[in-house]
């Protein structure tokens, strides 16, 4: 076998790939609209194999007008994924979606058009026009979709500072591997943009189209996990979103920001609402009755913290207790991060090691050597 038969075998995994996580998504995800999105953005994603698994099988020399075969969706990748990422954090309304979807059906009305034409206009076509094709899917295409790339990387990276500020965890509602997809995609187009493959020999073509199928194969096999198991944005999260931070009916509440602050520090910790693991700055605003923008504003200005850390803080606090507390001697480490408030062992133990310096496994053997000693 050489190097094409690996690559065709790659782009053909890649395609079942695609199929079943979109079978997955249209009957198993409730979120309708989400997984639409997402299951496009797959399907787009992957479009290029099919164009070139048929160029691989036909010779377009012979069938000039294979050429024009749409079934490479290359001008929907990028807005696919904005509109897929946009829908998680908001309602989308049509007007957005058809916008974003224009450049898209430009490029398949065009494709299905020089498809139907006889052959040898087809051919004549993209002789004439060699430039016309390098400047569209060599320049215009990767300048496009960098843009709207850049566009979703902003988006998430603003909602996802917006989430710190409302949620003590964040793990149903993580949209960091969001930013780090909107970064490989960035990379990718970038290098499109600045590599031109028709000045590469045929050998090292096929070498990196190899290498392109592997890393895109993980990276589909990646964003698919990712995907099924993202969550909507909880609708309170939204309403929170769009509120201002002082309330038009409430605004004498600001004169004494010390005294609410202090009030807000005070229920915590009598409370120790901190160990409720879904407990968002709209909850804790209702116990203290101040505006959820204020609590947060509050938290922000006087602890120099966003919610997440500072609740986090608490927990890590209690975390310690119970850890030197011979009562809970025989919890396991992932019990006491649980009774503590947090969600899991792993964002435990990585906040943890942050906040001391030590896993809290080293940390329950050094208090224990010290109690020891005394």
């Amino acid at each position: 076998m050489d190097i094409k038969d690996f690559n065709i075998i790659f782009l053909y995994i890649g395609l079942a790939q695609a199929f079943f996580a979109l079978v997955y998504l249209l009957f198993f995800k409730k979120m309708k609209t989400t997984a639409v999105l997402f299951g496009s953005f797959l399907i787009a994603f992957v479009s290029p194999v099919i164009d070139h698994l048929i160029s691989t099988q036909i010779s377009i020399d012979k069938h000039p007008r294979f050429f024009y075969t749409p079934t490479g969706f290359y001008f929907f990748v990028a807005p696919v994924y904005y509109l897929y990422a946009e829908s998680l954090l908001e309602k989308l309304s049509r007007k957005k979606i058809v916008l974003f979807l224009i450049p898209g059906i430009i490029e398949c009305l065009f494709m299905t058009t020089m498809f139907c034409m006889p052959e040898q206009f087809s051919l004549q076509f993209r002789i004439n026009n060699v430039m016309f094709f390098t400047v569209v899917y060599g320049i215009l295409l990767p300048s496009l979709s960098i843009v709207v790339i850049a566009r979703t990387l902003n988006r998430v990276i603003n909602y996802n500072k917006k989430y710190l500020d409302f949620f003590s965890n964040t793990q149903k509602v993580n949209l960091k591997w969001l930013i780090s997809t909107s970064i490989f995609l960035l990379l990718t187009y970038a290098f499109q943009l600045i590599t031109l493959s028709s000045f590469l020999d045929n050998t090292l073509r096929d070498i990196i189209f190899l290498l392109d199928s592997i890393i895109s194969l993980l990276f589909l096999y990646w964003i698919t996990i990712f995907g099924i198991k993202q969550n909507h944005i909880p609708a309170d999260f939204e309403i929170y979103i769009k509120t201002n931070i002082i309330p038009e009916n409430n605004k004498d509440t600001t004169v004494n920001d010390g005294v609410d602050f202090k009030k807000i520090e005070d229920f915590i910790q009598e409370s120790k609402c901190y160990k409720n693991s879904n407990l968002t700055v709209m909850n804790l605003a209702e116990f203290v009755d101040i505006h959820p923008k204020k609590v947060s504003y509050l938290i922000n200005q006087y602890s120099g913290q966003n919610f997440n850390k500072y609740i986090n803080k608490y927990r890590a606090e209690e975390a310690k207790k119970l850890l030197l507390d011979e009562n809970y001697e025989n919890l396991t480490i992932e019990a006491i991060a649980l009774e503590a408030g947090f969600k899991s062992k792993s964002v435990f133990n990585t906040f943890f090691k942050l906040e001391t310096g030590f896993t809290p496994k080293d940390f329950k053997r050094k208090g224990s050597i010290e109690q020891a000693i005394l």
